[in-house]
């Protein structure tokens, strides 16, 4: 079974793709220097361009986290309803998982960090993010990675 995990991101959005073959872990990032509404449209657009690519039968994408404050939130919120509309209308259903329970599911704990989600990947996967940055989407895979994984 392929099933998607989406961390959406205007900085760097990931999606790990567990195939059961490759596993494929991709970024979109985007440019500060676009419109805004161009960059949730790429974005998009690529999710469901690999979307489309792998067939997955589960796609979970990570909910947004309501203690947020500023701008910032409502342009996230832009972009995940953006990327859930266009997977509904390219025929698949996103879950959606709550950043909370995800925690939980991965570390135990509901407030764990990215630092103790990241150490709590099997070795395998730490090994393949040799060379991400946290500017470069290490986060965010790793969010992906569990969101793809996700048994709850």
């Amino acid at each position: 079974m392929t099933t998607i995990g989406i961390d959406q991101s205007y900085t760097c959005t990931a999606m790990y793709i567990q195939d059961g073959k490759n596993n494929p872990m991709i970024t979109i990032p985007s440019s500060k220097d676009d419109d805004i509404y161009d960059r949730a449209n790429h974005i998009a657009s690529t999710v469901v361009h690999y979307a489309k690519e792998y067939k997955p039968e589960v796609i979970r994408i990570e909910g947004l986290a309501f203690g947020g404050k500023g701008n910032s939130t409502r342009d996230l919120a832009g972009l995940q309803m953006l990327i859930v509309v266009e997977l509904r209308k390219a025929g698949y259903n996103p879950i959606i998982v709550p950043p909370t329970t995800l925690k939980k599911a991965s570390t135990t704990s509901g407030k764990a960090t990215k630092e103790q989600m990241h150490d709590a990947l099997p070795q395998a996967i730490k090994d393949r993010l040799v060379g991400y940055k946290k500017t470069t989407g290490l986060y965010d895979l790793v969010d992906a990675y569990w969101l793809a994984v996700y048994n709850g």
